[in-house]
């Protein structure tokens, strides 16, 4: 070993002996660093704090460490470090060790504020107690929190230190509680007050009886008629559709909301009483029943009241009419009611038997009409028969009332094509072209033996220039299942100061896309089969009283022969139609185009009973059997309309000859009569010009649509065609028509003839 090794090891022994020979003196603990992951901790939640010893070098000296919270209430700490939120409020934590200390201020807060209120909606003076209550992570309730109050709008909604809300005036105010370190807030409504009103009449006003109302979540409401029959109720935030009661003795009359609004009329009467009854009655349920539970008994939507309603109107359709009332805009329910007005007296006439489905009424003078309703499942039908001094009538409506959610959605979508619809009529005017309805339109369409664009062709001329709305009447079928609805609507066309109104019947076909469009009738012609009274007047007379009238047209060579049976009636037994001549129709498609038309040749079959001595009943089926030129024949079932044997007449003209008389091409005077056994729904004027014998199947025929007529019109001025088919006019007819709100029809047939 070299003298440097050995001097190296000496050195190392050396040293090593130094330091087992000297003791270590004490580190000193400079500084404590405490350190908290959040000053702010929810009531109920737990969290650890760390703490470290250093020396004055930054160096960390292992001590042991003692933990404080200066409120113990606020804020626990174990010897751990470990926190936990006890409630609301600040603790300062202390953590000491090696003669040093550190502290921290942790805030607690509650980890929520659940705030109640037992009605979020409030009536002008109502008070109601808001309560508030702090909450920890567990969901537990934190006492001894205090809340401060707040409203947005307090002249909507004060609010008191308690918690104490007061409705002002009409509005929406948010209020807003703080505690604990949190806020929650809730917004208060106070709607516009609502009252509603009605008069409840039996045929007399019904005077100091109770009035029973309930809501659609089942709230309850009551009141006293007034001498008058009158009551009011304030309905500010109750749920429609609403459903009330009148007490009368020992029986109970029924009405409920015909609208959505809480501000609205409600009447109460017989008709209306009807009208409720019917909702239940179609679907095996009970009123009563209905009026203690309406959640699980629900009342009828405002467009299933309106069906019925549209039912019970046509009904009652003549007594309203001749009281003054207007059945178009009329409503049992929600049309203004006063004891002694029109309305009233109808009720006075009217004596409805729920019991027994019976509906009687009489004006003492006579006349009697005796309704009986029968209920199917989901379907309203009445057969009504009117005997009186002049004459008497049947008749029989009803209606599918829609009352599952796919039969609502259809019909929702079927009146959203018809909106559409009528929307680009009145907005293309005069402007009209058969392309713009095409997308209304389904592509196997056809009605009256028009395929699509045939039946394009005739609406846009139709319509044309006018401005229409339609309302629904009622619905003869609509099968959900196959996409397929049959429905009638009141159809208003507004010309110039002309208004007319008429029934239209339509046919839809549910699309692929759930729309549903116009699908036509299917039917490969006109199949008119119809119970009138005819009053032949002028150069042709004799077959004047009621008869069934049968003409059918379809496509003109499209059918050699046609026949019609009604089976054990014997009035048409396979009775063969006459081929009498040919209707002319001619189409402009697009006005835009001058001289561009359609025109479209129908072969005129016709029928006729002769006088009959007594009524069809309305709804009687007959059988029409058409050979086309090609194939099997085809059978076609019909039904009669609503019959009548009260007859009108032309009062002012006598004179038979065309040039004389008529003389095309200049505006001609009609004075005619109006029935009285029956409301009216619709009169119409037309005159039909012929170039030869109107009896021949060789002559043309053609036709033009006198003036728009109100259901009270009595008289018009018409101007026949100067010629038809180029050639010159050798007879002529007028055409007086006035149909009936059910069906029941009126013909007058005024001819004039030249030399032929």
């Amino acid at each position: 070993m070299s003298s440097k090794q050995i001097l190296c090891s000496l050195w190392v022994v050396f040293m090593a002996c130094a330091l087992f020979a000297s003791p270590a003196s004490a580190a000193t603990v400079a500084s404590i660093a405490l350190t908290a992951a959040h000053t702010s901790l929810n009531a109920g939640a737990s969290e650890t704090l760390t703490a470290a010893a250093k020396d004055s070098t930054k160096h960390t000296v292992k001590v042991t460490f003692t933990w404080s919270s200066s409120s113990t209430g606020v804020l626990s700490i174990t010897s751990r470090g470990v926190i936990k939120g006890l409630k609301p409020g600040t603790s300062t934590v202390r953590v000491a060790g090696g003669g040093k200390s550190a502290t921290a201020v942790i805030t607690v807060t509650a980890a929520s504020i659940a705030l109640t209120t037992p009605n979020k909606t409030l009536k002008i003076g109502d008070d109601e107690t808001l309560v508030a209550v702090a909450k920890d992570t567990g969901g537990h309730a934190i006492s001894g929190v205090k809340f401060t109050w707040k409203s947005s709008q307090t002249g909507i909604v004060h609010i008191r230190a308690s918690g104490l809300a007061s409705a002002l005036d009409a509005g929406k105010s948010t209020i807003t509680v703080t505690g604990g370190g949190r806020s929650a807030t809730v917004a208060i409504t106070v709607p516009v007050p609502s009252a509603l009103s009605g008069v409840a009449a039996h045929g007399a006003a019904i005077a100091g009886a109770v009035v029973t109302l309930v809501d659609k979540k089942g709230a309850i409401l009551a009141t006293t008629t007034g001498s008058d029959g009158s009551y009011t109720l304030d309905t500010t935030g109750l749920k429609p559709p609403f459903m009330v009661k009148v007490q009368l003795g020992d029986t109970a009359l029924y009405s409920v909301s015909a609208d959505a609004e809480t501000a609205s009329i409600i009447n109460v009467n017989p008709l209306t009483d009807l009208i409720i009854r019917s909702w239940y009655q179609v679907q095996g349920a009970s009123v009563d029943a209905a009026f203690t539970t309406p959640a699980t008994n629900p009342p009828p939507t405002p467009d299933q009241v309106q069906l019925i309603s549209n039912v019970v109107v046509q009904v009652t359709a003549l007594w309203l009419q001749q009281a003054g009332v207007d059945t178009t805009t009329y409503n049992p329910i929600n049309t203004a009611f006063a004891v002694g007005d029109g309305a009233d007296q109808v009720l006075d006439q009217t004596v409805v038997d729920t019991d027994n489905g019976t509906i009687t009424i009489t004006d003492g003078a006579g006349t009697t009409q005796d309704s009986t309703v029968d209920y199917g499942t989901g379907t309203i039908t009445v057969d009504t028969s009117t005997t009186g001094p002049s004459g008497s009538s049947s008749s029989e409506t009803g209606t599918v009332v829609a009352t599952t959610t796919a039969m609502q959605t259809a019909l929702t979508d079927i009146t959203t094509t018809l909106s559409a619809f009528t929307g680009t009529v009145n907005a293309k005017g005069s402007a009209l072209k058969a392309s713009d309805l095409n997308p209304y339109l389904d592509a196997k369409l056809l009605n009256e033996g028009l395929n699509k664009a045939l039946f394009a062709d005739s609406t846009a001329d139709q319509f044309r220039g006018l401005t229409l709305s339609f309302q629904i009447l009622d619905i003869t079928s609509l099968d959900t299942t196959n996409g397929l609805a049959d429905v009638s609507f009141t159809a208003s066309a507004i010309q110039g100061d002309q208004t007319q109104t008429q029934i239209a019947e339509f046919f839809f076909k549910q699309q692929s896309d759930g729309s549903w469009l116009f699908y036509g009738d299917q039917l490969p012609a006109k199949l008119g089969v119809q119970s009138e009274v005819r009053t032949s007047q002028g150069f042709i007379t004799g077959d004047s009283g009621p008869d069934i009238n049968v003409d059918i047209r379809p496509i003109k060579g499209a059918y050699t022969s046609i026949t019609i049976d009604d089976g054990a009636l014997g009035i048409f037994t396979d009775t063969a139609l006459t081929k009498d001549g040919t209707e002319v129709d001619t189409y402009t498609p697009n006005p835009a185009v001058p001289g561009t038309t359609v025109e479209v040749d129908l072969d005129e079959f016709f029928a006729n009973s002769g006088v009959l001595a007594d009524l069809v009943p309305a709804g009687t089926p007959m059988t029409v059997t058409m050979t086309p030129a090609t194939g099997s024949p085809k059978n076609y079932t019909v039904h009669t309309n609503a019959f009548t044997t009260e007859s009108i007449s032309i009062t002012n003209l006598t004179g038979t000859t065309v040039t004389t008389d008529a003389h095309p091409g200049t505006p001609l005077h009609v004075e005619w009569t109006l029935p009285t056994t029956f409301a009216i729904a619709e009169v119409k004027l037309s005159a039909t010009v012929w170039d030869g014998d109107q009896t021949q199947n060789t002559t043309n025929s053609c036709q033009s649509d006198g003036p728009i007529l109100g259901i009270t019109a009595t008289s018009a001025d018409v101007t026949f065609a100067t010629s038809c088919s180029s050639n010159p006019v050798k007879q002529a007819s007028l055409n007086l028509n006035v149909i009936g709100v059910n069906g029941e029809r009126e013909s007058v047939i005024y001819s004039f003839s030249d030399p032929l």
